[in-house]
């Protein structure tokens, strides 16, 4: 069997180490955690799951990666070290946050949603793109908290709704918003509506959801975009789909985040786009081709906007979903057995939500994909085996020495 190696953001969130819970608190300006506090967001080690991830991380020691690493660039912003994008864009496409992410999302959809690019092909005038993404902000007493997708469970039926009237009162300003089979969303501007709003974008959603988004929305820079911010929140503040979800007693959709603004990708790009990127020939075509299996489009859109013919670069395949499932590299012709690097994004979008239950949920689903790669018969202990594990950012779950491994058996054996 050969190896796997995962790199999971989120894996384990909160800090272990006493120096790193010190800064932590300190540089937060927070008081020290509770006792066992940090505990909640410990996944398997001490818990009764036996999958192949459990044991590994049961088995191994956790430490910090000797090698440097660019998980966090040394540019970014102090107030916002975990959007996930911007992790994961520089550690493994090697670019700083000066990057927009939204046409990286963008193209890795449309290589896989005709219905896209045909409802983008209606709007041959649009010249940037922005993510988007419904959210609710909990006002407080003198700001407000953003809370994310996660926490408003929207409905399809609800954003459909929403978007068919959203999309007309947009149209005065030159924006049409996308939704794409993924379940992304994007809003593209034409001249007049970068005009109206601006060129800068917000802040990426990862540095906002559970934060107080007021300096966030700072600047003046940022000072037509509150304008017609504020018009949108008032004009959301009155639909029927708020006023239905208000009946049931469930949080309304009373803003939109937008992030990542990037230039219109140009039409050879998009045309691109269409052909299937990861085709069986592509993935069968060099044993030594490395293979990537992720969640995040924009991780896929970014290597895939690196140059095909070099074989240096890896061949990538984008999860349909937030879970991985052996049967989506099955049917691209990959071999379960075949040395895959899973970098998965859920569980840390699931942690800066304060999701636990999704967090769990989503480490259970990698564990269970681990599980199908290899026959039934075979022990959680041998496939833990062929596992690399990292966090994506700065931890690893080393191996321990056999002389050590002995030594914990003898002790536990008294």
């Amino acid at each position: 069997m050969n190896k796997l190696r995962l790199s999971i953001l989120g894996l384990h969130p909160e800090p272990r180490f006493e120096e790193d819970k010190s800064h932590k608190d300190k540089k937060a300006g927070h008081q020290a955690a509770l006792p066992n506090q940090e505990r909640l967001w410990q996944w398997s080690p001490d818990g009764p799951t036996d999958g192949p991830l459990s044991v590994a991380l049961r088995s191994r020691r956790m430490k910090r990666m000797t090698e440097r690493l660019a998980g966090v660039p040394q540019t970014q912003d102090e107030a916002c070290q975990d959007d996930p994008e911007t992790l994961l864009l520089a550690r493994f496409a090697a670019m700083d946050r000066g990057h927009s992410t939204a046409a990286f999302a963008l193209q890795a959809d449309l290589s896989v949603d005709a219905g896209l690019r045909v409802a983008l092909a209606e709007h041959p005038d649009i010249v940037a793109v922005s993510q988007v993404t419904p959210v609710h902000l909990q006002a407080g007493t003198d700001n407000a908290v953003l809370m994310g997708p996660r926490y408003l469970h929207v409905e399809r039926e609800e954003w459909a709704a929403l978007q068919a009237d959203l999309n007309q009162w947009l149209q005065a300003d030159g924006i049409s918003l996308f939704s794409a089979a993924s379940g992304r969303h994007y809003l593209g501007y034409t001249a007049t509506a970068l005009e109206r709003v601006g060129t800068v974008d917000l802040p990426p959603l990862g540095c906002a959801l559970n934060r107080h988004v007021g300096q966030l929305l700072a600047g003046d820079e940022l000072r037509p975009f509150r304008r017609w911010l504020t018009e949108l929140q008032m004009w959301l503040y009155s639909h029927p789909v708020n006023a239905e979800r208000a009946k049931k007693a469930r949080p309304e959709i009373n803003s939109l985040w937008v992030w990542g603004r990037s230039p219109w990708p140009k039409p050879q790009s998009t045309e691109a786009s269409q052909s299937t990127w990861f085709s069986a020939d592509d993935l069968m075509s060099s044993d030594n081709r490395p293979m990537i299996y992720t969640d995040s489009a924009v991780l896929a859109g970014a290597l895939h906007s690196h140059d095909a013919s070099d074989a240096n670069n890896p061949v990538v395949i984008l999860s349909a979903s937030f879970q991985p499932h052996i049967n989506e590299l099955v049917a691209r012709g990959v071999s379960p057995s075949c040395p895959v690097h899973v970098i998965w994004s859920e569980p840390l979008w699931c942690y800066l939500e304060g999701d636990l239950a999704g967090w769990y949920a989503s480490l259970d689903a990698i564990d269970q994909f681990l599980k199908q790669r290899q026959p039934a018969r075979t022990h959680a202990a041998a496939q833990a085996r062929d596992l690399e594990i990292d966090n994506g950012v700065g931890l690893v779950w080393q191996r321990r020495h056999w002389l050590t491994t002995l030594y914990r058996r003898l002790f536990r054996s008294e």
